[in-house]
């Protein structure tokens, strides 16, 4: 539940600050290279954006171990699997070989995460229902198991990124539905409140 509260804050924090963090990151990139700003403030800029991703990291990675049959060996081959991966996406873009839009970017991790924190949601009310602290309300919602088992490598992968079970209790379709209400819910929210302050920011 912590680590699902700390995503969805990340995804209420992008959406509110997402504009802001792009322009200050070429604002800052223009300044070096105009001589203005000094040259280790690259370094200290990724160190802080690592230090944060980095976090993250170990939060996702808390959640899939806790939710997981999977061994220790299989899960350090895909982080590094997922390592290379992102070197050499990062290594294309730096090169101008790789074009995303930040816009884009933003709205796909977006709703990534939102899935993510979702999922997690889900995985502590199966807990909570499995040491009697919250009824199931229904055992089984639906059962996919003969469609897309969660053992199989696409349902690993959807379990984990996107908290897909294949027998959800009637608790665990609550919490994860409720969850992605607050989120989106608290998005919407601080949208108006951002639309309601433009015109008073743009006057001052």
């Amino acid at each position: 539940l912590a680590a699902s509260i700390m995503i969805a804050w990340t995804v209420i924090w992008m959406q509110t600050h997402a504009r802001e963090m792009v322009k200050k990151i070429k604002d800052t990139g223009k300044a070096i290279t105009a001589g203005e700003t000094p040259l280790y403030t690259v370094a200290i800029i990724v160190s802080l954006a690592m230090w944060r991703e980095g976090a993250e990291i170990v939060l996702f990675m808390y959640g899939i171990l806790s939710s997981t049959e999977e061994s220790l060996l299989a899960i350090t081959a895909g982080g590094i699997g997922g390592t290379i991966a992102a070197a050499a996406l990062g290594f294309g873009i730096y090169l101008g070989l790789i074009k995303i839009s930040t816009k884009y970017v933003f709205t796909v991790t977006g709703w990534m995460l939102i899935l993510l924190a979702c999922g997690m949601s889900a995985h502590a009310a199966g807990y909570l229902v499995a040491a009697d602290v919250v009824p199931a309300l229904v055992p089984e919602l639906w059962d996919t198991s003969w469609l897309l088992s969660e053992g199989s490598m696409l349902g690993k992968i959807l379990h984990a990124m996107l908290g897909y079970t294949e027998r959800p209790s009637g608790i665990q379709g609550v919490f994860y539905v409720a969850t992605f209400m607050v989120i989106v819910s608290i998005q919407k929210m601080m949208q108006k409140r951002g639309h309601k302050m433009a015109p008073a920011t743009a006057a001052v």
